[in-house]
């Protein structure tokens, strides 16, 4: 998922709305996520203030890594 704004609350507020939206479409198809494989990683020029993600009540771990597919994006 890819989240842009001027801001970095303004890009965590955008980020958790959409996640919030996932997770409620994923309990009405009744799909469950594999929460051991989310990551959040922040890919900016700037220094940024890291502002915890939630699912589920649960916090999304950061990482400065992620996989998807076969690439490893790097922050």
């Amino acid at each position: 998922m890819l989240v842009a704004a001027e801001s970095v609350g303004e890009t965590t507020e955008k980020l958790q709305r959409a996640v919030d939206k996932i997770n409620n479409w994923n309990r009405k198809l009744l799909i469950k996520l594999n929460e051991a494989k989310l990551v959040h990683v922040d890919f900016t020029n700037k220094r940024c203030q890291r502002i915890p993600k939630t699912i589920n009540d649960k916090f999304i771990p950061h990482s400065n890594t992620a996989k998807y597919l076969t690439m490893t994006l790097d922050a």
